[in-house]
């Protein structure tokens, strides 16, 4: 039955009395479950009906789910099982006996809990937690029933969001199995299966799913635990279906907004920590040994482009592979391309940047430092203990690192704690979606439920290493797989390996629904290759493909350059005029950003809210929004439109409600107000970037070469400017015509805040008075506490500070708190 019109209305005041009767109920705040004989489950939220079991048909027609596979609480046997696995693909064929419904009896509510039996001999529990989740466990009591399914009555028009790192944002009538594996060289389209098993990609394969998704409803449904799962969601005429190969079936449900619904399921399962500052000024690669590293340190530090960090894959030596090059996999330097690291990585800290490398799990029998990981016993197992080896594509077979052995993090500190030891501030952390189905690691954990949990394990190993290494906290790692709860155990994410294409499914195209994906599901700093990285026969970089994923990436929180998988065949950031114009421009306007991407970080942390955001999240009652997948919010003060079709110099962008304006170069005025559906213009070497009207933009002051302080003991190259240990200098970009308030600050940063009221204000300061005091113009030696031109220069304040700004066109109050930071505030 729907809305209020079962039995619950009626009965709701006795239910918490029932006791071992065939319904019951729980209560708490707003948020109510009914559990009954006859209907199943039932959850609302303030009266209305928020989930319910599905009452419909439940006899599936697909034969891979014979049986009652749609009845509210199903339970099966798989009676064979074959896993393919090739370089971390997978491919599972099944025979699996009919499902079975499981019917519920014996309910009873007492102490806040609601238990119940399913079928004969299983048993299950219900809470309600203080805020309002609902968390649901059971077990079918029989020990043969490994696969656990729970379907759900779908809502008209329900959209579904997060899943993982995902090439779609919005889900709805899609299977979406949730198995960490490589993602392929070209994906396929929604419910289109893979061209070629082993190379190219489902549409869903993904190095990081995560079994979280956001409904419209709102809520929020958390599939816990670490086996194989599938989530389908109300394809066709079938329900919302929820299904683990595990012994026991753990939900999740988290009622509220979705954005309250990501805040605690983050709040649960991890958030990131902070990051230095030096990791929101660009990273550049190189490749060539140290003469790419010192021609790239030339180009830039002669051009005054400002740059953070260096990383060089090549570090461990490359072989030729598919037309281009692939990595020697090891954890020690190839002597003949850097006979010295230690005076590679000096030369890199004295042009100011740190200096990042390239590691990953796979240690192939001649790799360098393969039998010291053998001596240790690091290395994965198979069912029979004998040490596993997957077959590799380039070269011999590859063993895996146990993060779970007893010897596992000695060898791993004592392996790469020498690189750590001659300059080395941190690495890319590739792969980890490969532990093969087979694999018994040294915990007991085995691949069917270790798999998922090995990105985690493999991200940890380094996160725990450079945390005992570097206690400052001065270092980065960047990982591309994971799970549930990845965002706490790595650093900063990567979207993986896209094409260097305008590719929907694979390229750049593929960008923003990776981005959003993502950060729904939990990965909150994430980042992708500018320009791609897959690159064979002629899918390479054109000018075109490499200014619009700069431009896309320029407004996210890190940007970092990649010479893709072929590099001699592909434009790289300093092939000519054009592309060190293009990462002069943008390199400038992302650094300059730096305090606006620090507050965002520091907002994912406590929040777990993304940096990049749909355009939804400005109110979600805007169901017009949820169909946008190639536009962003940054924060909820920035919109990014990138174009990501070839040829196209004008796009469609539907604004959220309010007003907004083009941002369209960092020193430039800001637009005419904007609302609702815009076409918009942008030349290849132009970004659609928009302002919400009553924003403050939180900016640098200064420009620096580079963010990363100056250590102890390094001499810097002569004329380098770097940032202080401290930034204590900052820009306040005001957007007139709406108000707002905001903060910025983080490790580095000197912080302060701000509230704008600016729906009068138009135009840039003509006037401005301090505490009802006007500012007379700043002269030699007033440096502070003065009108600068058009800028107000404020000194830093204990006490909130009030300053009435006079524009062109009206006057806007600004109240800044700035305790430990200057700041010089302008109206555009």
């Amino acid at each position: 039955m729907a809305g209020g019109q079962s039995r619950w209305a009626i009965a709701g005041a006795l239910a918490l009395a029932a006791c071992g009767g065939d319904w019951a109920e729980l209560r708490r705040g707003g948020v109510r479950v009914e559990l009954s004989v006859d209907e199943g489950l039932v959850i609302r939220r303030d009266g209305e009906v928020l989930l319910a079991s599905h009452r419909g048909a439940t006899v599936s027609q697909d034969p891979t789910r014979p049986g009652e596979a749609y009845a509210p609480f199903a339970a099966a046997h798989t009676e064979s099982r074959t896993v393919e696995e090739i370089y971390g693909f997978f491919r599972f064929a099944e025979a699996i006996e009919p499902y079975a419904r499981l019917p519920l009896g014996e309910i009873e509510a007492a102490d806040g809990v609601l238990r119940f039996a399913v079928g004969a001999r299983g048993r299950g529990r219900l809470s309600i937690d203080d805020g309002g989740a609902v968390r649901l466990s059971w077990e079918p009591g029989r020990a043969r029933r490994d696969r656990l399914a729970m379907s759900f009555a779908c809502a008209p028009g329900e959209r579904f969001f997060g899943l993982g790192a995902q090439v779609s944002v919005e889900h709805r009538g899609h299977r979406v199995p949730i198995w960490t594996s490589e993602q392929g060289v070209s994906k396929s389209a929604q419910g289109e299966p893979p061209l070629v098993f082993g190379l190219t990609g489902a549409h869903y394969d993904s190095y990081a799913p995560v079994p979280f998704v956001l409904s419209s409803r709102p809520l929020g449904l958390w599939l816990a635990g670490e086996a194989r799962s599938e989530l389908e969601l109300c394809a066709a005429d079938a329900p919302l279906r929820l299904e683990t190969a595990a012994g026991s079936f753990d939900l999740v449900i988290y009622t509220g907004t979705m954005r309250e619904a990501l805040a605690a399921f983050t709040a649960e399962t991890g958030r990131p920590a902070p990051v230095p500052a030096w990791a929101f000024g660009p990273w550049i690669d190189t490749f060539g040994g140290p003469a790419g590293i010192e021609a790239a340190v030339t180009t830039l530090r002669g051009r005054g482009i400002p740059a953070s960090a260096v990383w060089s894959e090549d570090w461990v030596g490359t072989t030729a592979a598919l037309g281009g090059e692939n990595l020697t996999y090891d954890w020690r330097e190839d002597p003949a391309r850097y006979p010295d690291l230690g005076a590679t990585a000096a030369r890199v800290h004295a042009a100011g940047l740190r200096f990042l490398v390239y590691v990953n799990p796979f240690f192939p029998e001649d790799a360098d430092v393969y039998p010291a990981a053998v001596a240790a016993d690091a290395l994965v197992r198979d069912e029979d203990g004998e040490q596993l080896a997957i077959t590799w594509p380039w070269g011999p077979p590859v063993a895996l690192f146990d993060p779970t052995a007893a010897g596992a993090a000695r060898f791993f500190a004592e392996t790469l704690g020498r690189v750590e030891a001659l300059g080395v501030d941190g690495w890319m952390a590739d792969y980890g979606e490969a532990l093969p189905y087979a694999a018994r690691l040294a915990d007991g954990g085995v691949g069917p439920t270790a798999h998922n949990r090995y990105p985690l394990a493999w991200a940890d190993a380094n996160a725990r290493f450079w945390r005992a290494a570097r206690p400052d906290d001065d270092w980065a790692i960047f990982s591309r797989s994971g799970y549930t709860g990845i965002a706490a155990a790595t650093r900063i994410h990567w979207l993986g390996d896209q094409m260097t294409s305008f590719d929907r499914n694979d390229g750049l195209g593929s960008v923003v629904p990776l981005y959003l994906s993502a950060g729904l599901s939990g990965i909150a700093l994430t980042h992708s290759d500018v320009g791609g990285y897959t690159s064979f026969a002629t899918t390479v970089r054109s000018e075109e493909l490499f200014a619009r994923w700069l431009e896309l990436e320029a407004f996210t929180p890190f940007l970092r350059t990649h010479h893709t998988s072929n590099p001699a065949n592909n434009l790289q950031w300093h092939t000519n005029e054009q592309t060190l114009s293009l990462v002069e421009t943008y390199f400038r306007w992302h650094q300059a950003l730096a305090p606006t991407f620090a507050a965002l970080v520091g907002e994912a942390q406590a929040t777990g809210a993304p940096p990049v955001r749909p355009l939804w999240w400005a109110d979600e009652a805007e169901q017009a929004l949820f169909a946008v997948d190639d536009a962003f919010l940054l924060g909820d003060a920035l919109l990014v439109a990138p174009i990501v079709v070839a040829g196209q110099t004008e796009r469609e962008v539907l604004l959220p409600p309010g007003s907004w304006r083009r941002w369209s170069a960092l020193e430039a005025p800001l637009g005419e107000p904007l609302t609702g559906l815009q076409t918009l213009a942008a030349a290849v070497d132009e970004a659609i970037v928009m302002v919400r009207a009553g924003a403050g933009i939180a900016l640098l002051a200064d420009a620096y070469d580079t963010l990363a302080p100056t250590r102890a003991g390094v001499t810097l190259d002569p004329g380098l400017v770097a940032a202080p240990a401290v930034i204590e200098r900052f820009r306040l970009l005001l957007a007139g015509g709406g108000s707002g308030a905001g903060a910025s600050g983080g490790p580095g940063l000197a912080p302060f805040a701000w509230d704008w009221q600016g729906d009068a204000a138009a135009g840039v300061v003509v006037s401005a008075e301090l505490d009802g005091t006007a500012l007379a113009a700043c002269t030699t030696g007033a440096a502070l506490d003065c009108l600068d031109g058009a800028v107000v220069r404020l000194a830093p304040a204990v006490a909130p500070r009030a300053v009435k700004l006079s524009t062109a066109g009206g006057v806007g109050t600004l109240t800044l708190r700035s305790a430990g930071a200057s700041v010089l505030v302008e109206v555009r």
